[in-house]
């Protein structure tokens, strides 16, 4: 198989190369999308491949089958060290430069590493997630779980049974996802603290608890299994965890907030301009004078 990498580069190029797209193929029409003008390209010098023309050093050559090579370990995105033994190499045929070229990397198996992966990575569950439950609001790979294995979901929820649907389209489109928490869509799911609080107070285990086993997963995860759960394998154990209130007859009780159109109509500037902190005192105290107030 003829193959061609590209070091350095802009980064729309990083993001729309592990951009989740239906079917083969299509990474670089999405970096035009990033760019916002098309990407540039040319023929690459000894394969038959487009490869990106302003690309800093493009290492062309030939994937031999059935040849393996020993490597590793390297430091993966859950922030462990993985893949050593024998692996597919790369046969060089040509390596093309700039004058002057910088060779662009990042910090692997940092958080550095996660946000690349997760941010464009979020457009493309979405979109996919919204195909299978046009309810959803918005979703999130926390940095939590490394930015591939926790997945937040919020809904407005229409029917039960919703928040499992949104789950499942995100395993589908994306294997490396081990939990994922679905909520309702007055939860930010970009704050985990409301998604947390969400979970404590919204769920419970006996009921909205899905356990699903033997499911494709991340072999990078330290504990993916095989089929006899003995061996190192590529499934995992996820977890659905249904966070959303019960739709009507059933009754929820109210969050205890402030009604909004009081808090819309607050003017704190009122307050600080009256204020006068010279004084250390409101209008008409006296500095350090106390008063009690019938209200």
């Amino acid at each position: 198989m003829e193959v061609a990498l590209a070091v350095g580069h802009h980064p729309a190029l990083v993001l729309a190369a592990v951009t989740k797209q239906p079917g083969i193929g299509g990474e670089l029409e999405v970096a035009g999308a990033f760019l916002q003008e098309p990407l540039e390209i040319v023929p690459g010098e000894t394969v038959n491949l487009p490869v990106p023309a302003r690309a800093e050093i493009v290492i062309e050559g030939i994937v031999p089958p059935h040849k393996r090579h020993y490597e590793g370990p390297f430091g993966e995105w859950p922030h462990y060290y993985y893949k050593e033994g024998d692996q597919p190499f790369i046969e060089v045929t040509a390596i093309t430069t700039r004058r002057y070229p910088i060779y662009q990397s990042i910090h692997s198996a940092h958080f550095e590493h996660n946000i690349f992966g997760a941010a464009s990575r979020l457009g493309s569950l979405y979109r996919r997630i919204n195909e299978a439950v046009p309810s959803a609001r918005a979703v999130n790979l926390p940095m939590s779980g490394a930015a591939r294995a926790h997945c937040y979901i919020s809904l407005k929820k229409r029917a039960e049974g919703e928040p499992k649907q949104a789950a499942l389209a995100a395993f589908i489109t994306e294997p490396s996802i081990k939990h994922v928490i679905v909520v309702d869509d007055d939860i930010d799911v970009f704050n985990e603290t409301q998604v947390l609080w969400a979970l404590a107070m919204r769920f419970q285990a006996d009921r909205n608890l899905s356990i699903l086993t033997n499911i494709l997963g991340s072999h990078l995860n330290p504990t993916a299994y095989g089929y006899d759960r003995m061996e190192k394998g590529p499934m995992e154990t996820k977890l659905i965890f249904d966070a959303t209130k019960p739709l009507p007859p059933y009754e929820f009780p109210r969050e205890a907030r402030a009604p909004e159109p009081l808090v819309k109509g607050i003017d704190l500037g009122q307050y600080l301009r009256a204020f006068d902190p010279a004084k250390d005192s409101w209008p008409g105290f006296a500095p350090g004078e106390r008063k009690v107030r019938a209200v």
